[in-house]
């Protein structure tokens, strides 16, 4: 799950921007605590293009995690 958020860097990538981009974080499981869900790698615009990504916002994310059971730290 990919949640909305300005970025200064694009793991997929290995990029780094000058200032802050519109991007977002993929969200996934805590391998130590498998109700967490926490941010696994920050993306920038041209990741979220060429992918096709549709980030939710930060609500959307955590009501999605909750009725999963789970709940979001970040």
């Amino acid at each position: 799950m990919y949640m909305k958020l300005n970025v200064i860097f694009c793991d997929y990538n290995e990029l780094i921007y000058k200032d802050y981009v519109e991007g977002a974080a993929y969200l996934d499981k805590s391998i130590k605590d498998n109700d967490q869900w926490i941010i696994n790698m920050h993306v920038g615009p041209e990741y979220v293009e060429k992918y096709g990504v549709k980030p939710m916002s930060e609500s959307q994310c955590r009501s999605e995690i909750e009725a999963r059971g789970g709940y979001l730290k970040i």
